[in-house]
């Protein structure tokens, strides 16, 4: 899964507004939430944009690019919700980040 359709997939499961108003105050918040999800959407070039660095990078990794990674206990952890989010310091953390995505 590219790194936009991640993207996309998040953007795509925020509840969208509906017509369904009971008042000018309902109304009103509907307008806001809208105002926000138009703000947080991405813009369909830097999908584009995302996309292609995602492929650059994936393409470039060596074979077995980040196998002690995924195969470590945070990860493992990570993967089955039993904790929130891994830490990742130091250099090398697109490539991570490119390799969990491309293989989970």
């Amino acid at each position: 899964m590219l790194i936009g359709d991640v993207v996309t997939n998040i953007y795509g499961s925020i509840e969208k507004p509906e017509a369904h108003y009971h008042s000018d105050d309902d109304n009103r918040e509907q307008k806001e939430r809208e105002k926000v999800l138009q703000w947080i959407a991405p813009a369909e070039d830097d999908v584009r944009f995302q996309a292609l660095i995602h492929r650059n990078a994936r393409d470039s990794q060596k074979q077995g690019t980040g196998a002690w990674f995924l195969d470590g206990q945070s990860f493992m952890q990570w993967r089955s919700g039993e904790i929130q989010f891994v830490w990742l310091y130091g250099g090398g953390k697109h490539d991570m980040i490119c390799t969990v995505v491309t293989l989970t």
